[in-house]
């Protein structure tokens, strides 16, 4: 890696403490309001950033930028990602498109780790109350697919031809796919033709304070 300049790593201290604080990145806009200095300006300097390989720009997003190295001497590096929260699986293999992408959130290690890939969905439905997951709670999965999969995980997965997007707990039958809910009211799901988009990595819930 090459040595940064002086203002490079001003720019990439900024995002780095920016991101632990609001545990999402600043726009290139945010970056340039803090050191006065133009749009075209810290565009040059994440590219420089990027070419010396201690940023990325993970999506074509306004809050896209990860710190891959964070050079702040009193910070240990800790891994972060941008992961999309998406709408549905039915898009198939445009599942990252703008149009099925509701927005993004950032996070840290220990939810994700270095060398997968995620994404998040919202449930919606009462499948999984036996588990512990609710309506509403931000289910963070690991893209994945059904040859490292064990029975009993949990993924995201949808039936060819199928309407709608199941989380359920996954088995393998000898000529089907078994797709089960931690909930005794709602119905197992048997397939033979089966998309898996990933399995479980973590749950995510937000607590109601009263002021």
């Amino acid at each position: 890696m090459k040595n940064l300049t002086d203002r490079q790593k001003e720019v990439l201290d900024f995002i780095a403490q920016f991101t632990e604080e609001n545990v999402f990145p600043p726009t290139v806009r945010e970056i340039g309001d803090h050191f006065q200095i133009s749009l075209r300006a810290v565009q040059d300097h994440i590219a420089a950033l990027q070419k010396k390989g201690v940023l990325a720009v993970t999506q074509k997003h306004s809050r896209s930028l990860r710190v891959l190295k964070d050079m702040r001497s009193d910070k240990k590096q800790i891994f972060t990602a941008t992961v999309p929260v998406v709408n549905s699986l039915l898009a198939g293999k445009k599942l990252f498109t703008a149009g099925n992408v509701a927005y993004y959130i950032t996070l840290s290690e220990p939810f994700v780790s270095s060398g997968n890939s995620y994404f998040c969905m919202i449930i919606q439905d009462q499948s999984l109350t036996g588990a512990g997951i609710y309506p509403g709670d931000c289910l963070v999965f690991v893209q994945s697919d059904t040859s490292v999969l064990s029975d009993g995980e949990i993924v995201a997965a949808v039936i060819e031809g199928g309407t709608e997007s199941l989380i359920r707990r996954y088995f393998k039958e000898e000529s089907r796919v078994c797709l089960k809910a931690d909930n005794p009211k709602i119905k197992t799901v048997y397939s033979q033709d089966l998309h898996v988009a990933g399995k479980l990595a973590a749950v995510l819930r937000t607590v109601a304070v009263k002021k």
